[in-house]
C-alpha cells in the first residue's frame, strides 16, 4: 500500500488500484448513493486514458486498476483532487 496526494495505492495481483473517488467529479462522488453510479462510469472513462481498467473483487469494490505506478500517478494529478 502507498499514498500519493492523499489517495490510496493498493497492490492486489500485480495491478495498482486506486478507489474510483480519488478521480471522480467531487460533486459527483459526494452526492450520496444515486451519484455514485454516474460517478463510477465518469472515473473509468477519465482512467482509460491512462490504461486503467474496472477492479472488483470480494475485498474492494469501486476501484480502477493500473499496470504502472507512472500511470496512476498520471491519472491522478490530471483529474484528482
Amino acid at each position: 500500500m502507498a499514498q500519493y496526494k492523499g489517495n490510496t495505492i493498493d497492490n492486489y495481483g500485480g495491478s495498482l488500484v486506486i478507489h474510483f473517488t480519488a478521480i471522480a467529479t467531487p460533486d459527483h462522488a459526494k452526492n450520496g448513493l444515486n451519484a455514485v453510479p454516474f460517478a463510477y462510469s465518469e472515473a473509468q472513462a477519465k482512467a482509460k486514458e491512462f490504461g486503467g481498467k474496472k477492479f472488483h473483487n470480494n475485498a474492494y469494490g469501486g476501484g480502477i486498476a493500473f499496470n504502472t505506478t507512472k500511470d496512476v500517478e498520471a491519472c491522478i494529478d490530471k483529474y484528482g483532487e
